[in-house]
């Protein structure tokens, strides 16, 4: 019997924790990307990429800031996050603002499965 009721905690616990992770996620600010960037006054673009399955992608671009242009870079986030990792402390230490300023032209790539993949 011990083992039955053991089980059976750990089974309503794990519902509870998954219950508790939807409504979590379901109040994710989506859009933090473009409204972080616009906070700190970059320049921003905003594309959709269709992959060939009719997959929409968001990707944002933040120009170079310089008239010297450096070249291009990406930015893509790991797995289970977007391109929000990438601006969350400010012009001062997040990279894309860095290569910004430096010149660079920046775009931050985003992955299926999260807020900026339909």
């Amino acid at each position: 019997m011990c083992p039955n009721l053991f089980e059976m905690r750990l089974e309503k616990m794990c519902v509870l924790f998954i219950v508790v992770l939807s409504a979590l996620v379901s109040t994710i600010d989506c859009n933090l990307t473009p409204r972080n960037i616009a906070l700190h006054n970059y320049p921003l673009e905003e594309h959709t990429v269709q992959t060939s399955d009719g997959y929409l992608l968001s990707t944002y671009r933040i120009p170079a800031l310089i008239a010297k242009r450096n070249g291009v870079v990406l930015l893509q986030h790991g797995f289970t996050l977007s391109s929000d990792v990438w601006l969350l402390r400010g012009p001062k230490e997040d990279l894309p603002y860095l290569l910004a300023d430096a010149g660079y032209d920046v775009w931050l790539g985003n992955h299926r499965g999260n807020e900026y993949g339909l």
